[in-house]
């Protein structure tokens, strides 16, 4: 066994011991964030794993359905931004807030959805051009748009860089006089299967796309785009075909 897998397991099970422990803050992102703060790792937004170069981490509540965050990969495209093109001319405005444009929503291949009032999108896993394309319709349900994807390449590069290893950990959460405590309470770890497999599972809309994109509401950057980033995704309960479950 690899000896960054046998010292996480040591510092983990140290993590465990405390109990519930308080929050670094009260938003969804301190679930992750005060592991990795126990762990001793500090926040950042780099493309590799979390745990020694070797490991990425990820906290999920024990009974939540929420999608797995695999990695964030932009799409390429004839922008310079292309994102920026996307959310300009396909995003659309919230019923309580039409001042400013967002789009959000998750694509997949096997099924084309709805995303804001007027257009559809889909994906397309092209193995002659090597690229994930990003399809959009219009309300007659004809393509307009096919410009936007992702190589094979560079997603390859994303994944193996990003998810070789994964331990995915498993946590309780809890108010304590009114502020967040969470539990870290059983970890899984995996080895990745292979890229022709994350090809299949993004064929098959067992893996979807999602974006994140709407304007900052602070007062310096009032009305600028802001980008979350384009995350691959998938379910908790089909981690296993992706992954190798190896502890």
């Amino acid at each position: 066994m690899k000896e960054e897998i046998i010292l996480f397991i040591k510092k983990f099970n140290s993590i465990r011991a405390l109990g519930f422990v308080k929050a670094v803050n009260n938003d969804n992102s301190g679930i992750g964030l005060t592991f990795e703060k126990l762990i001793g790792k500090e926040s950042d937004n780099f493309p590799f794993p979390d745990f020694y170069n070797l490991i990425e981490i990820k906290t999920k509540l024990i009974y939540s359905k929420t999608p797995i965050h695999l990695f964030k990969l932009t799409p390429y495209g004839n922008s310079f931004i292309e994102t920026k093109r996307i959310y300009e001319k396909y995003g659309y405005y919230r019923s309580t807030d039409k001042e400013y444009k967002v789009f959000n929503g998750t694509i997949y291949a096997n099924k084309i959805l709805k995303i804001g009032l007027n257009y559809y999108f889909s994906l397309d896993v092209n193995h002659i051009e090597k690229k994930v394309k990003l399809l959009v319709y219009n309300s007659q349900m004809k393509m307009i748009d096919c410009t936007a994807y992702w190589d094979f390449d560079s997603l390859e590069n994303a994944l193996i860089r990003k998810l070789n290893y994964l331990a995915l950990v498993f946590v309780c959460k809890k108010n304590i006089n009114q502020e967040t405590h969470y539990k870290y309470i059983k970890y899984n770890i995996y080895k990745l299967s292979d890229f022709n497999t994350f090809l299949i599972l993004l064929s098959k809309g067992i893996i979807g796309i999602t974006f994140s994109i709407d304007v900052y509401k602070n007062e310096k950057r009032y009305g600028q785009i802001h980008d979350h980033g384009t995350t691959f995704n998938i379910n908790k309960n089909d981690i296993e075909k992706l992954f190798i479950r190896i502890l």
